[in-house]
Protein backbone atom coordinates (compact mmCIF):
# COMPACT_ATOMS: atom_id res chain seq x y z
CA UNK A 1 0.00 0.00 0.00
CA UNK A 2 3.01 2.26 0.79
CA UNK A 3 4.45 1.74 -2.67
CA UNK A 4 0.86 2.30 -4.42
CA UNK A 5 0.79 5.68 -2.28
CA UNK A 6 3.75 6.90 -3.56
CA UNK A 7 3.19 5.65 -7.15
CA UNK A 8 -0.53 7.69 -6.67
CA UNK A 9 2.05 10.67 -5.59
CA UNK A 10 4.43 10.56 -8.46
CA UNK A 11 1.43 10.23 -10.98
CA UNK A 12 -0.31 13.29 -9.58
CA UNK A 13 2.88 15.37 -9.81
CA UNK A 14 3.13 14.65 -13.34
CA UNK A 15 -0.28 15.38 -14.04
CA UNK A 16 -0.02 18.52 -12.68
CA UNK A 17 3.27 18.96 -14.70
CA UNK A 18 1.11 18.07 -18.04
CA UNK A 19 -1.51 20.63 -17.16
CA UNK A 20 0.91 23.21 -17.33
CA UNK A 21 2.91 22.19 -19.54
CA UNK A 22 -0.27 22.47 -22.12
CA UNK A 23 -1.22 26.03 -20.71
CA UNK A 24 2.12 27.17 -21.38
CA UNK A 25 1.42 26.05 -24.83
CA UNK A 26 -2.02 27.78 -25.07
CA UNK A 27 -0.84 30.81 -24.29
CA UNK A 28 2.23 30.80 -26.27
CA UNK A 29 0.71 29.23 -29.71
CA UNK A 30 -1.72 32.28 -28.67
CA UNK A 31 0.21 34.80 -29.38
CA UNK A 32 1.49 33.41 -33.09
CA UNK A 33 -0.53 35.40 -35.99
CA UNK A 34 -1.83 33.12 -38.50
CA UNK A 35 -1.15 33.16 -42.38
CA UNK A 36 -1.14 31.57 -45.83
CA UNK A 37 2.79 32.45 -46.39
CA UNK A 38 3.40 29.82 -49.27
CA UNK A 39 0.94 29.51 -52.37
CA UNK A 40 2.35 26.08 -52.80
CA UNK A 41 0.30 24.66 -50.30
CA UNK A 42 -2.62 25.43 -52.20
CA UNK A 43 -1.74 23.45 -55.01
CA UNK A 44 -1.17 20.35 -53.28
CA UNK A 45 -4.49 20.74 -52.03
CA UNK A 46 -5.45 21.69 -55.74
CA UNK A 47 -3.14 18.05 -56.19
CA UNK A 48 -4.57 15.42 -58.43
CA UNK A 49 -3.86 11.63 -57.23
CA UNK A 50 -1.37 9.81 -59.82
CA UNK A 51 -2.90 6.26 -59.74
CA UNK A 52 0.20 5.22 -62.20
CA UNK A 53 2.56 5.14 -58.87
CA UNK A 54 0.15 3.39 -56.73
CA UNK A 55 0.79 -0.40 -57.22
CA UNK A 56 -2.60 -1.37 -55.82
CA UNK A 57 -4.44 0.32 -58.44
CA UNK A 58 -5.02 -1.13 -61.39
CA UNK A 59 -5.49 1.93 -63.36
CA UNK A 60 -3.48 4.62 -65.34
CA UNK A 61 -3.42 8.60 -65.36
CA UNK A 62 -4.93 10.85 -62.51
CA UNK A 63 -8.15 11.50 -60.41
CA UNK A 64 -8.68 15.01 -58.62
CA UNK A 65 -10.45 13.57 -55.34
CA UNK A 66 -14.28 13.72 -54.78
CA UNK A 67 -13.90 14.30 -51.12
CA UNK A 68 -10.21 15.39 -48.74
CA UNK A 69 -10.19 15.60 -44.78
CA UNK A 70 -7.27 17.24 -43.52
CA UNK A 71 -6.54 16.27 -40.01
CA UNK A 72 -5.04 19.09 -37.99
CA UNK A 73 -2.67 18.14 -35.38
CA UNK A 74 -1.20 21.82 -35.15
CA UNK A 75 -3.87 23.31 -32.91
CA UNK A 76 -3.70 26.84 -34.69
CA UNK A 77 -6.01 27.61 -37.66
CA UNK A 78 -3.03 28.18 -40.46
CA UNK A 79 -4.56 25.54 -43.05
CA UNK A 80 -7.70 27.61 -42.65
CA UNK A 81 -6.00 30.25 -44.31
CA UNK A 82 -5.29 28.16 -47.49
CA UNK A 83 -8.51 26.60 -47.81
CA UNK A 84 -9.78 30.26 -47.73
CA UNK A 85 -8.32 30.82 -50.80
CA UNK A 86 -9.02 28.05 -53.01
CA UNK A 87 -12.05 28.52 -55.14
CA UNK A 88 -15.36 27.44 -53.71
CA UNK A 89 -15.85 24.49 -55.55
CA UNK A 90 -12.81 23.04 -54.43
CA UNK A 91 -13.60 24.26 -50.83
CA UNK A 92 -16.91 22.24 -50.45
CA UNK A 93 -14.90 18.71 -50.97
CA UNK A 94 -12.79 19.65 -48.18
CA UNK A 95 -13.45 19.10 -44.36
CA UNK A 96 -10.90 20.44 -41.85
CA UNK A 97 -10.48 18.00 -38.80
CA UNK A 98 -8.75 19.27 -35.85
CA UNK A 99 -8.60 16.23 -34.18
CA UNK A 100 -6.78 17.50 -31.31
CA UNK A 101 -8.58 20.25 -30.73
CA UNK A 102 -7.98 24.01 -31.00
CA UNK A 103 -6.68 27.16 -29.05
CA UNK A 104 -10.28 28.68 -28.52
CA UNK A 105 -12.98 26.61 -28.56
CA UNK A 106 -14.17 25.11 -25.14
CA UNK A 107 -16.44 22.47 -27.24
CA UNK A 108 -13.18 21.19 -29.29
CA UNK A 109 -10.72 21.47 -26.23
CA UNK A 110 -6.82 20.85 -26.62
CA UNK A 111 -5.83 16.97 -27.02
CA UNK A 112 -2.32 16.61 -25.79
CA UNK A 113 -0.71 13.51 -24.30
CA UNK A 114 0.23 9.69 -25.16
CA UNK A 115 -1.99 7.84 -27.89
CA UNK A 116 -0.06 4.29 -27.80
CA UNK A 117 -2.88 1.83 -26.54
CA UNK A 118 -0.84 -0.79 -28.45
CA UNK A 119 2.07 0.09 -26.28
CA UNK A 120 3.02 -3.22 -23.53
CA UNK A 121 2.94 -0.62 -20.41
CA UNK A 122 -0.73 0.30 -21.39
CA UNK A 123 -2.08 -2.71 -20.45
CA UNK A 124 -0.34 -2.78 -16.85
CA UNK A 125 -1.73 1.14 -16.64
CA UNK A 126 -4.96 -0.77 -17.38
CA UNK A 127 -4.34 -3.52 -14.79
CA UNK A 128 -3.42 -1.03 -11.85
CA UNK A 129 -6.00 -0.08 -8.99
CA UNK A 130 -3.63 3.21 -9.40
CA UNK A 131 -6.23 6.10 -10.47
CA UNK A 132 -4.62 8.86 -12.58
CA UNK A 133 -2.91 7.07 -15.44
CA UNK A 134 -5.60 7.70 -18.05
CA UNK A 135 -5.96 11.39 -17.80
CA UNK A 136 -3.76 12.69 -20.77
CA UNK A 137 -4.20 9.39 -22.79
CA UNK A 138 -5.29 10.78 -26.09
CA UNK A 139 -8.71 8.44 -26.35
CA UNK A 140 -10.52 9.69 -23.30
CA UNK A 141 -10.29 13.12 -25.19
CA UNK A 142 -11.22 11.77 -28.22
CA UNK A 143 -14.16 11.14 -26.22
CA UNK A 144 -15.35 14.46 -25.68
CA UNK A 145 -15.92 15.62 -29.55
CA UNK A 146 -17.35 13.92 -32.48
CA UNK A 147 -13.99 14.03 -35.01
CA UNK A 148 -12.72 11.25 -34.35
CA UNK A 149 -15.94 9.54 -35.33
CA UNK A 150 -15.80 11.80 -38.38
CA UNK A 151 -12.53 10.66 -39.19
CA UNK A 152 -13.82 6.55 -38.89
CA UNK A 153 -16.87 7.54 -41.17
CA UNK A 154 -14.37 9.34 -43.89
CA UNK A 155 -11.74 6.43 -44.18
CA UNK A 156 -14.93 3.65 -44.09
CA UNK A 157 -16.71 5.44 -47.22
CA UNK A 158 -13.97 4.94 -49.86
CA UNK A 159 -10.50 4.26 -51.02
CA UNK A 160 -8.20 7.10 -50.15
CA UNK A 161 -4.42 8.24 -50.75
CA UNK A 162 -2.83 9.73 -47.17
CA UNK A 163 -0.28 12.73 -48.11
CA UNK A 164 1.97 13.52 -44.67
CA UNK A 165 2.67 16.71 -44.28
CA UNK A 166 5.32 17.98 -41.42
CA UNK A 167 3.70 15.01 -39.52
CA UNK A 168 6.39 12.89 -37.45
CA UNK A 169 4.69 9.56 -37.42
CA UNK A 170 5.76 9.20 -33.98
CA UNK A 171 4.42 6.95 -31.56
CA UNK A 172 2.14 9.52 -29.92
CA UNK A 173 -0.33 8.74 -32.06
CA UNK A 174 0.68 5.14 -33.06
CA UNK A 175 -3.28 3.85 -32.27
CA UNK A 176 -4.85 6.46 -34.96
CA UNK A 177 -2.06 5.68 -37.42
CA UNK A 178 -2.53 2.50 -37.60
CA UNK A 179 -5.99 2.75 -37.75
CA UNK A 180 -5.56 5.12 -40.89
CA UNK A 181 -2.48 3.54 -42.60
CA UNK A 182 -3.37 -0.57 -42.11
CA UNK A 183 -7.00 0.08 -43.30
CA UNK A 184 -8.15 -1.89 -46.53
CA UNK A 185 -9.21 1.64 -47.82
CA UNK A 186 -6.34 3.26 -47.59
CA UNK A 187 -3.94 2.64 -51.13
CA UNK A 188 -1.18 4.63 -51.03
CA UNK A 189 0.82 6.88 -48.29
CA UNK A 190 2.63 10.05 -50.05
CA UNK A 191 5.06 11.80 -48.04
CA UNK A 192 6.21 15.49 -48.02
CA UNK A 193 9.25 15.44 -46.31
CA UNK A 194 11.53 18.19 -45.15
CA UNK A 195 14.98 18.90 -46.72
CA UNK A 196 17.65 21.37 -46.09
CA UNK A 197 20.71 22.10 -48.42
CA UNK A 198 22.28 17.85 -48.11
CA UNK A 199 19.94 16.72 -45.14
CA UNK A 200 16.57 14.75 -45.67
CA UNK A 201 14.27 13.27 -43.63
CA UNK A 202 12.33 10.91 -45.94
CA UNK A 203 14.24 7.56 -44.78
CA UNK A 204 13.35 8.93 -40.70
CA UNK A 205 9.77 9.13 -41.69
CA UNK A 206 9.62 6.23 -43.48
CA UNK A 207 11.44 4.05 -40.07
CA UNK A 208 8.60 5.82 -38.10
CA UNK A 209 5.82 5.03 -40.45
CA UNK A 210 6.64 1.21 -40.48
CA UNK A 211 6.22 1.85 -36.87
CA UNK A 212 2.50 1.76 -37.47
CA UNK A 213 2.35 -1.53 -39.33
CA UNK A 214 2.13 -4.91 -38.22
CA UNK A 215 1.67 -5.89 -42.17
CA UNK A 216 5.22 -5.23 -43.33
CA UNK A 217 4.18 -6.27 -47.07
CA UNK A 218 1.37 -3.83 -46.76
CA UNK A 219 3.71 -1.04 -45.80
CA UNK A 220 6.11 -1.37 -48.75
CA UNK A 221 3.22 -1.75 -51.29
CA UNK A 222 1.98 1.26 -49.87
CA UNK A 223 4.71 3.91 -48.95
CA UNK A 224 5.14 5.87 -52.47
CA UNK A 225 8.80 5.80 -53.15
CA UNK A 226 11.50 8.77 -52.49
CA UNK A 227 11.73 9.48 -56.64
CA UNK A 228 8.20 10.22 -56.75
CA UNK A 229 8.15 12.44 -53.49
CA UNK A 230 9.18 16.08 -52.89
CA UNK A 231 10.03 18.23 -50.39
CA UNK A 232 7.98 19.72 -48.07
CA UNK A 233 7.56 23.32 -49.40
CA UNK A 234 9.22 26.07 -46.86
CA UNK A 235 6.95 29.20 -45.87
CA UNK A 236 9.84 32.52 -45.18
CA UNK A 237 9.01 32.02 -41.79
CA UNK A 238 9.44 29.30 -38.76
CA UNK A 239 6.22 27.98 -38.58
CA UNK A 240 5.49 24.82 -39.70
CA UNK A 241 1.84 23.38 -39.82
CA UNK A 242 1.37 19.44 -38.92
CA UNK A 243 -1.45 18.17 -41.10
CA UNK A 244 -1.84 14.72 -42.57
CA UNK A 245 -4.50 14.48 -45.44
CA UNK A 246 -6.60 12.04 -46.73
CA UNK A 247 -7.65 12.47 -50.44
CA UNK A 248 -10.02 9.95 -52.13
CA UNK A 249 -11.33 8.24 -54.21
CA UNK A 250 -8.12 6.44 -56.13
CA UNK A 251 -10.13 3.51 -56.88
Amino acid sequence: MQDEHLKEKALRALNESMDGLIKALQKYLSTIECKAENSKYENILRDFISLKEIPLVKLEGYTQPQQTMILNFNYTSTINRYVERLDKSLQNTIKINNIHGTLSDPDNPMVFGFGDELDEYYSLMEKSRIKGFFKYIKSFWYFRTENYHDLIRFIESDSYEVVILGHSCGLSDRTMLNMVFEHENCRSIRIYYYENGIHNNFNELTEEIARHFSNKTSLRAKVIPKPKCVPMPQAPVSVHQEVLSVGKPVS
